[in-house]
C-alpha cells in the first residue's frame, strides 16, 4: 500500500502504474494532507496486513512548521504506528520532495527556506531510518528539478509522475529483495 498526500491520490489515477508482478499495490492518496490528518485517517482504518507500506507525506507539515525534528517524529510515529498496530512488515518512508516558484499555495517563509527545510527533514529522516528495523528511507533519483513539476510549483507533471512511480516500483522491489 502506499499512502500520503494529493502526489499519491494522483499516482492513484495514473493509467501507467507500478505494474508489479505479484504485488497487489493499493494506494490511499488524501489531497491536502499533512502527517495529523493521514494519521487520524489510518487509525480510523481496521488493521490490515501488508508486506510493505509506502508513505509519501510531509509537505504540507512544512508549509506550517519548519520544525524539521516535530515532522520528522511525526512522520516516523505513523512508520511505528503501521509496524506494531497494522502488522506491517515493512515501512518505507518516502523523501519530502522540494516545491518550486509560482507556487500558489502560501507559506509562512521563502521558497529557499522551505526547501532547505525539506533538506533538513529528508537527512533527519535518513538518519533516524538507519537505526529502525523495519523501516526505510527512500530518496527519489532525477525528481529534483523543476522540469518534472507542474505550474504550480508543488505537484508533478506527467514525467515526474512517472519517475515518481518508477523509484517507487524500485522501493517494493527493494523490499521485495530483503525479505527473501
Amino acid at each position: 500500500m502506499i499512502v500520503g498526500d494529493s502526489f499519491v491520490r494522483r499516482l492513484e489515477r495514473n493509467p501507467a502504474g507500478l505494474h508489479l508482478r505479484r504485488w497487489d499495490v493499493q494506494y490511499r492518496g488524501l489531497p491536502g494532507a499533512d502527517t495529523a490528518r493521514l494519521s487520524t485517517f489510518i487509525r480510523q482504518q481496521r488493521p490490515r496486513v501488508y508486506d510493505t507500506v509506502v508513505i509519501h507525506v510531509g509537505s504540507n507539515d512544512l508549509c506550517r512548521s519548519d520544525d524539521v525534528d516535530a515532522v520528522a517524529q511525526s512522520i516516523l510515529n505513523l512508520a511505528t504506528y503501521l509496524l506494531t498496530r497494522w502488522n506491517v512488515h515493512k515501512v518505507v518512508i518516502s523523501q519530502v520532495l522540494p516545491r518550486w516558484p509560482n507556487t500558489r499555495y502560501p507559506m509562512p517563509y521563502t521558497l529557499d527556506q522551505y526547501n532547505s527545510t525539506v533538506s533538513n527533514v529528508n537527512a533527519t529522516l535518513q538518519n533516524a531510518c538507519r537505526q529502525l528495523d523495519s523501516v526505510s528511507f527512500w530518496r527519489h533519483a532525477r525528481l529534483g528539478h523543476g522540469s518534472m513539476f507542474c505550474h504550480d510549483g508543488v505537484h508533478l507533471n506527467a514525467s515526474g509522475e512517472r519517475r515518481l512511480l518508477n523509484s517507487l516500483r524500485g522501493a517494493l522491489r527493494a523490499t521485495e529483495s530483503e525479505r527473501r
